[in-house]
């Protein structure tokens, strides 16, 4: 009896681990795809900001806002793609 209790925990770990690191897989596709939409969002909206104005550019303040944003962006990806991979060394 505590033979096939053991054989069933390693079958049922097993199975778990190969779920969370197919889960944690396809999140970090995800992540990627959505930062990179994100990032192609912000560059559209820079480019009809400035192709707004009289003189093709933006002030400073808006350069400054939107490089300011990109950046956030970045290190939230960054952090976000730790974490999964984390997530997928843990289950390793």
């Amino acid at each position: 009896l505590l033979i096939i209790g053991g054989w069933y925990l390693a079958s049922r770990l097993r199975k778990l681990r190969k779920g969370v690191t197919k889960e944690s897989r396809e999140a970090l596709v995800m992540l990627q795809s959505e930062f990179k939409k994100l990032h192609a969002l912000v560059q559209t909206e820079s480019d009809v900001l400035s192709a707004s104005r009289k003189t093709k550019k933006l002030t400073k303040s808006e350069t400054s806002l939107i490089e300011s944003v990109q950046a956030a962006m970045r290190v939230a990806q960054k952090n976000v793609e730790k974490e999964i991979t984390d997530v997928e060394d843990i289950v390793d």
